[in-house]
């Protein structure tokens, strides 16, 4: 061969090679154009997705949490009405509470003046109206029927005055 016929093989082998190598950059870049525009276009579509996800978890979220906050504003509101009630109630049973109070210590007042006066009557009937103060009056014959217990001081300076009779304490 000749060195025409070589140097034309050489330049024809060169030219392959450039366009073999063209098409291959240019497979690449189309190849990689389009994985990048498949990536981008399902990144697209994913972030639409996550976006109605999450729209729809939020109105989940707002659905469920209305009904919740009713049921709290209500539960308070009857909470305030029964102890409002309690209250009321309260106020009432401590007021007839006080009246029953009143009227039974009136009555108690009433019967002690009552039973004063029998006692009275019954003294002045049985040893009659004393007018003599030297005389022993029915009080020092009639016992305490109180209950109540005496201290011992007490007592001991009411013999010692001869207020009260020894053998009685």
């Amino acid at each position: 061969m000749t060195e025409k016929t070589k140097k034309s093989m050489k330049e024809s082998m060169e030219k392959t090679e450039k366009k073999i190598k063209e098409a291959k950059n240019k497979s690449k870049s189309t190849s990689a154009d389009s994985m990048r525009d498949k990536t981008n276009e399902l990144a697209q579509e994913t972030k639409g997705k996550a976006k109605k996800k999450a729209h729809d978890m939020k109105q989940k979220i707002k659905d469920t949490t209305e009904p919740i906050e009713e049921t709290k504003e209500r539960a308070k509101k009857k909470a305030q009405e029964v102890k409002q009630k309690t209250e009321d109630t309260t106020g009432t049973i401590a007021d007839k509470a006080q009246d029953m109070k009143k009227k039974t210590k009136q009555k108690m007042q009433d019967v002690w003046g009552a039973a004063k006066e029998t006692t009275q009557k019954i003294k002045e009937t049985m040893v009659g109206k004393s007018e003599d103060n030297d005389k022993k009056s029915i009080d020092d014959y009639i016992e305490d029927h109180t209950g109540k217990t005496k201290e011992k001081d007490v007592v001991k300076l009411k013999r010692s005055t001869g207020e009260f009779d020894d053998k009685k304490y």
